[in-house]
């Protein structure tokens, strides 16, 4: 699982950023660290995502998508872009859930050539154990 506080996305070049499923205002849910300014930012249904070539040099470098929405589910999505050969990141955001290792690892699971992860955004810090 990604730590958003740690792990800031970085590249030497502006990078082809897609959103997927995003409804209304939550694309501004997403932490400002993981999209910088100079990055090319779209937004796209799945249906427009199935229109693009994922597997062409052009293609996003990164897609961001809520774990769960209206369209179209991070399991979902994560399959079609191993299908059409995505080479890129996929990064699936998600409130706090009790497991989210469960999701990552069935994802995983049906999408081994994927580079993906999960970014829980908000809730309690881990407790460690004593």
């Amino acid at each position: 699982m990604l730590d958003t506080s740690l792990h800031p996305l970085q590249s030497a070049r502006p990078r082809r950023v897609v959103a997927v499923g995003f409804e209304g205002s939550a694309f501004g849910a997403i932490p400002p660290h993981m999209v910088r300014d100079e990055d090319w930012v779209e937004t796209h249904t799945d249906t427009s995502l199935r229109a693009l070539d994922l597997a062409d040099p052009h293609a996003p470098d990164i897609i961001i998508s809520p774990v769960f929405s209206g369209c179209i589910d991070a399991f979902d999505l994560a399959v079609l872009l191993q299908e059409h050969g995505f080479a890129g990141r996929y990064l699936a955001i998600t409130r706090p859930v009790t497991n989210p290792s469960v999701i990552h690892n069935d994802i995983a699971h049906h999408a081994p050539s994927l580079d993906f992860d999960i970014v829980v955004m908000g809730g309690a810090p881990r407790l460690r154990a004593v």
